[in-house]
């Protein structure tokens, strides 16, 4: 009975370990600094209407204050990424990639996707 007892004990304790550690975990990035998070990136490209360009998220960039400069164009997305002034948001996903695509060749309007008139 004593084994048993001790047996429960060390199961009880691994599985209250696994599962402790679920909640512990942090999102990082590969190399840079900081965690990512839900913010807004300006479009940084030359043309906001070219679909290469808008799509590709090394064209857009953190920055402080208002995502938008006042185009009717896209001037930001709101993605994962750092929030750190120069940073570049996570590689976009499909989803987003579709949306910015519907914005571009339809006009359609998303609440991840800024553009102001």
């Amino acid at each position: 009975m004593k084994r048993f007892k001790i047996s429960m004990i060390a199961v009880f304790a691994l599985i209250l370990g696994i599962a402790a550690s679920a909640f512990t975990t942090n999102r990082q990035t590969s190399q840079k600094t900081g965690k990512l998070t839900i913010t807004w990136f300006q479009f940084m490209g030359s043309d906001p209407t070219d679909l290469t360009q808008v799509q590709d998220n090394t064209n857009y960039s953190y920055q402080t204050g208002l995502p938008c400069s006042g185009s009717n164009h896209i001037c930001a997305v709101q993605t994962d990424g750092v929030a750190s002034v120069g940073e570049q948001p996570a590689e976009f996903s499909q989803e987003l990639k579709d949306e910015l695509a519907d914005v571009v060749n339809n006009g359609a309007s998303y609440s991840d996707i800024s553009k102001k008139p």
